[in-house]
């Protein structure tokens, strides 16, 4: 094989990561429809690494932020906070990233923190 210089790694990098948004947003559109369509939506809940989950949204946003006056700060995790749970790794994603999108796009000026801390559910809850 070719051994692929450090801007060519980066660039594929690149490119996997724009496909990867691609097929979550087509995913939240078909998601969309099925909810409007008064269908229920599928969860696939499995092991998740959640950091790589965080980490991963975070460099989403980092490549799509374009405000030279809002500040992304790296995601910081409570040391509570496993690094292997169970759920849906692309609902999760999804969430985050709306979530984070809405932050840098409301701030006019300043930090974004994504901070991940553990929450133990009641039976109430």
């Amino acid at each position: 094989g070719t051994i692929l210089t450090d801007d060519q790694t980066e660039l594929i990098a690149s490119i996997k990561m724009c496909s990867d948004i691609l097929l979550w947003t087509v995913n939240d559109f078909m998601d969309y429809f099925k909810v409007s369509a008064g269908k229920s939506l599928d969860v696939v809940q499995t092991s998740m690494n959640v950091r790589d989950v965080v980490v991963g949204a975070m460099k989403v946003m980092q490549f799509y932020q374009q405000s030279d006056t809002v500040i992304l700060e790296p995601a910081w995790f409570a040391p509570e906070v496993p690094t292997i749970i169970e759920g849906d790794a692309n609902r999760v994603r999804g969430v985050l990233l709306n979530l984070t999108s809405n932050a840098i796009k409301y701030t006019a000026v300043g930090s974004v923190y994504v901070n991940i801390k553990c929450h133990q559910f009641t039976k109430e809850e």
